[in-house]
């Protein structure tokens, strides 16, 4: 492992630690007291405090937990849509592939920011909203990678010979294509 990785994972595993550990030295981000209207920072408070009086440490820790879960919430998502999209598109060919190859050609045609913008526009903002915009702007990546990849093994020797033994499309899908898929995906 090279220094710039064992680097970088230090760093997430910091990161992950001050959203974890930042609840209980930090407990309430929206907390008021506005006698420390915007105190200076210090032992207790290393950021201060805004102009409400609350904790700028348990406000940062509150957004890393959210930033966080929002994160991982979308990589899930649309890696696991983008995956099931990609083996429909390579497994049924024909019109399937022709439909889901446009859509992601659409997708890929508007910029991420634009699609989540939209996203947003079309309802009242919040949590889900963001999340559902940042994981229909991410799946398409997925669904290239996998609808090339699964193309090319379901053409192979391999999953042929399965074919004709009379193996199903499950056996066909954990035998084959998840082995060759896996590393790029995880």
């Amino acid at each position: 492992m090279s220094l710039s990785v064992k680097t970088g994972l230090g760093l997430l595993l910091l990161v992950v630690l001050f959203a974890l550990l930042g609840p209980v030295l930090w407990p309430d981000p929206a907390a008021q007291d506005l006698a420390q209207f915007l105190a200076d920072p210090s032992w207790q408070e290393p950021l201060g405090r805004d102009q409400m009086g609350r904790s700028l440490m348990a406000r940062l820790a509150a957004a890393t937990r959210l930033s966080l879960l929002l994160g991982l919430l979308c990589v899930i998502t649309a890696a696991l849509l983008g995956s099931l999209l990609g083996w429909l598109s390579a497994w049924r060919g024909g019109w399937v592939d022709g439909l889901l190859r446009s859509l992601a050609d659409g997708v890929l045609a508007l910029p991420g920011l634009l699609l989540v913008l939209l996203f947003s526009a079309m309802a009242q903002g919040g949590f889900a909203i963001l999340y559902l915009g940042l994981a229909m702007a991410q799946w398409v990546e997925y669904y290239r990678v996998v609808r090339a990849r699964s193309r090319a093994l379901l053409a192979s020797p391999q999953v042929e010979a399965s074919r004709l033994l009379g193996f199903g499309n499950a056996h066909i899908l954990w035998r084959h294509l998840w082995p060759e898929l896996a590393p790029q995906l995880l």
